[in-house]
């Protein structure tokens, strides 16, 4: 299901693999950092840009459902802030 998923806020899965009955997901590497690791080191977001970033967030998540998915773990440290600005979601090992 998330092999289906082209969205600019979900992180992109690229293979799934199997090694000696262990699956694997290979996915795209997302320049940027965690928004657990952001927010100590330059504070709080602007009232406008949160707003932004959530509803980013919030198109990933509608895409992530349309899918057939739940993330499960939705928490900072999975919300990944490119240089662009763009945030991506990852971490789909629960989904």
């Amino acid at each position: 299901a998330l092999n289906r998923i082209s969205h600019p806020n979900v992180v992109r899965l690229h293979e799934l693999l199997e090694h000696e009955s262990q699956h694997f997901l290979v996915m795209e590497f997302v320049q940027g950092c965690p928004l657990d690791r952001w927010l100590p080191e330059h504070g709080p977001f602007a009232s406008d840009r949160a707003e932004d970033l959530l509803r980013q967030l919030h198109a990933a998540l509608i895409a992530v459902h349309a899918a057939g998915l739940v993330h499960r773990d939705i928490k900072l440290a999975n919300i990944i802030l490119k240089p662009n600005g763009r945030v991506v979601l990852i971490d789909f090992g629960l989904a």
